[in-house]
């Protein structure tokens, strides 16, 4: 049996991809039970199932896996509906090509994951700088935040602001300010959608969808992310841009694997000058500055670094 693209992207992510590998998996989801969209996120669910519970890849699909996998898709489903989102395949236009060569910390390949969206989504298409900051990074050089909004908005280019800490209210004032639309990526999945008062920063999505932005989460329907939840961030923007601004306080060494994530992607990485030299960057120790990172001045226009 010969197999189309989408189906071998399905097989592929189950660690099924050799050949003759079919399953009750495949007869079930790619035979009219499921359509490929619920079908694609049956196998994303099945894939992280297994990776908590320890298991290196599933050697063999089965029908109830499939079903009760199902289940909870069809329920987070109902969720998409309920919000009004939809979802982005790697086979759509709009889809990131950085998704496509994306490596963890150990240079592992990770499969292009479904984009669960809502708004714009053609502002996917125009993402130039993932900005992964801290308090610390405005408080220390205002100049050098409206600078950089400023090149963006100088060359039509847009920011992906994770919404990781109470910072990111503050860059999306910068932007809007700016009349530049950032687009938000919400790194606990669907849940942060949910404009409550339980959601901290529900006013911040409020103002981003009625300036018809774009919220983003690449986790599945209702999977939640855990800590630490800054490393594991960067690594999905790593998908959306080739560069990206980062100062974050972490714990001894995180700082250090943050970094070298962001390079193991390739990712230009830019960090302000100033704070390296005060010592308080990259694992809290003075350090000298690094080969494989761009330092920013005060004020400076980014637009000319960017790949």
């Amino acid at each position: 049996m010969k197999m189309n693209i989408k189906q071998q992207y399905l097989l592929r992510l189950l660690g099924l991809e050799k050949k003759g590998a079919l399953t009750d998996f495949e007869a079930f989801a790619l035979k009219g039970n499921l359509d490929f969209r619920k079908a694609s996120a049956v196998a994303d669910m099945l894939v992280w199932y297994s990776k908590e519970a320890g298991i290196p890849k599933l050697a063999k699909v089965t029908r109830k896996r499939v079903m009760d996998a199902a289940e909870d898709v069809k329920t987070a489903f109902d969720m998409l509906d309920m919000l009004e989102c939809g979802c982005v395949s790697p086979f759509d236009k709009v889809y990131p090509n950085g998704f496509f060569s994306l490596l963890d910390i150990k240079h592992h390949v990770i499969h292009p994951p479904y984009l669960f969206c809502k708004g714009n989504v053609d502002l996917l298409l125009k993402i130039r700088l993932s900005m992964v900051v801290s308090q610390a990074f405005s408080e220390n050089d205002e100049s050098l935040t409206e600078g950089i909004i400023q090149g963006l908005k100088d060359i039509g280019a847009l920011p992906l602001i994770p919404v990781t800490n109470f910072m990111c209210r503050k860059l999306v004032r910068h932007c809007m300010n700016c009349g530049i639309i950032p687009v938000l990526l919400l790194p606990g999945g669907l849940d942060g959608f949910l404009l409550d008062a339980d959601n901290p920063y529900a006013d911040i999505l409020c103002d981003v969808m009625e300036a018809d932005g774009l919220l983003v989460t690449v986790n599945p329907p209702g999977v939640k992310q855990s800590k630490p939840v800054v490393i594991k961030t960067l690594l999905h923007v790593a998908g959306f841009s080739p560069n990206v601004i980062t100062y974050y306080t972490l714990s001894e060494g995180q700082s250090d694997t943050m970094f070298e994530s962001a390079i193991a992607n390739k990712m230009q990485v830019f960090v302000p000058d100033n704070l390296v030299s005060s010592g308080t960057c990259l694992s809290q120790n003075p350090v000298s500055k690094r080969k494989d990172v761009v330092y920013l001045k005060q004020g400076f226009k980014i637009c000319g670094l960017l790949r």
